[in-house]
């Protein structure tokens, strides 16, 4: 037997870790090394992008490359290992939302021409109720990207809560120019570090009425502007809708459905809330929330909006491994069928991936972003979605491959903007540089 295909060039950094992940190796694509990738990534953390990172590259038959870099976080206690879990945040909306809709619609039983309140009956008259499930999907609905939940539920003690510029009074960075204020108290009316009659947990200590979900829902009407209808803007908010649309029609909560969907996979390293099921020092700490939790996120959804409604969210909450992600990957390039066993009708994959919306400086599917305008490294046919804690994903079936990597580049702050859009397409095209093409499968399954 030969030795498997190899693409050798001598690179290693000694101040990051590297470690080889389990490939299952059932593509004959299955590679040992990959340096250029292994650099790209190591000087990511050597600069301090993101303290450690989880790779997988796969395709239709199974793992092709798959590496953790890096540690846990700063302190360097911690390597990461293949199995702890990221936040992947909005990467949520289509692991978990597009595709609880993907299958409900190869069922007959939701539809993309359903409208909110044709599904839920308590929206009839308010100026959501005629918006489809398809234009959620899109992003084409008028409704604002977020809602101000932080602003909502903390208030600075004197003064205002956030300023330009770092001073004694607000010296803490919150984000890009923008710093919060050293004093600031909780609105007692939802919030408590104390338990009390009719709050509930939302961390470790700290509690939230249970009139908050009114609350969340009045704040996400106000953010709809009905005059913006049809044209693209991206929001959280779509997916607080699609959510509710799929347990209206399944009769259960997303988490419980989707798991179900998990499970046909047989992937058990994913899920919502996971401090309720792996021990903590397995979850990777996201950031150091400075204003809200007022502590280090580990386990506890990055997302305030998802937060606060008890970390089950459409549009995040989802932890995961990145074998786990590629699992959901691998089904999507294999026709929507895992090792025989069909998860999603294929006609609904070609209609959830193909582009639904495109112009000048947006392209999409129905949830999945699709290659952005005026670029080529990716392919019109790929797709995928990225997420704010520094987690990304794309699958490209004309080259039969998918890549997962998943990162806390938010950590300890959401100041760091340095992994961007430009770091992810030097990724992909180191990689599918690197990867034998399909037409060398045979030639290479011969060598071993």
């Amino acid at each position: 037997m030969k030795l498997f295909y190899k693409i050798i060039l001598s690179f290693a950094f000694s101040s990051c870790a590297v470690s080889i992940m389990a490939a299952d190796h059932a593509s004959p694509r299955a590679m040992e090394t990959c340096s250029s990738v292994d650099e790209l990534i190591n000087q990511a953390i050597a600069q301090r992008v993101f303290p450690g990172a989880q790779l997988v590259v796969g395709d239709s038959r199974g793992v092709i490359y798959s590496r953790t870099y890096g540690y846990q976080d700063y302190s360097k206690k911690r390597k990461v290992e293949a199995d702890d879990l990221y936040d992947i945040a909005s990467c949520t909306k289509i692991m978990a939302s597009t595709l609880a809709v993907m299958k409900l619609v190869g069922e007959g039983v939701l539809h993309l021409k359903d409208s909110i309140a044709g599904l839920l009956p308590e929206y009839q008259g308010t100026t959501v109720s005629s918006l489809t499930l398809a234009e959620l999907l899109k992003h084409t609905t008028g409704l604002k990207p977020v809602i101000p939940v932080v602003q909502r539920l903390v208030k600075p003690e004197e003064g205002t809560l956030f300023s330009a510029k770092k001073t004694e009074s607000h010296p803490y960075q919150y984000d890009r120019n923008l710093y919060a204020c050293k004093k600031t108290c909780y609105d007692t009316a939802y919030l408590s570090p104390e338990p009390c009659p009719g709050f509930h947990p939302v961390t470790d200590c700290l509690y939230a009425s249970d009139s908050i979900v009114q609350l969340v829902d009045s704040m996400v009407l106000a953010a709809h502007n009905p005059a913006r209808r049809g044209r693209y803007l991206y929001s959280d908010l779509n997916f607080y809708f699609v959510q509710k649309m799929v347990e209206a029609v399944t009769g259960e909560s997303l988490d419980a459905y989707v798991r179900r969907i998990y499970d046909r996979m047989d992937i058990h390293n994913i899920g919502y809330n996971p401090v309720k099921w792996k021990p903590k020092e397995k979850i990777v700490p996201t950031e150091y929330d400075c204003l809200l939790r007022k502590d280090t996120l580990r386990g506890y959804v990055h997302d305030e909006f998802a937060w606060i409604r008890g970390g089950v969210s459409g549009n995040a909450g989802l932890f995961a491994d990145a074998s786990s992600l590629g699992v959901v990957c691998r089904m999507l390039l294999d026709s929507g069928r895992y090792d025989s066993v069909p998860i999603i009708r294929p006609e609904v994959i070609e209609q959830f991936t193909k582009p639904q919306l495109s112009g000048d400086k947006v392209c999409r599917g129905f949830g999945f972003a699709k290659q952005p305008p005026q670029t080529t490294e990716y392919g019109p046919e790929s797709y995928g979605h990225t997420g704010f804690t520094g987690t990304f994903f794309w699958v490209d079936p004309e080259r039969d491959i998918y890549v997962v990597l998943l990162t806390n580049r938010v950590y300890p702050s959401r100041s760091n903007k340095q992994f961007d859009s430009s770091f992810r397409r030097e990724l992909w095209a180191k990689i599918t540089a690197s990867v034998p093409s399909e037409a060398n499968y045979e030639e290479i399954a011969e060598s071993r």
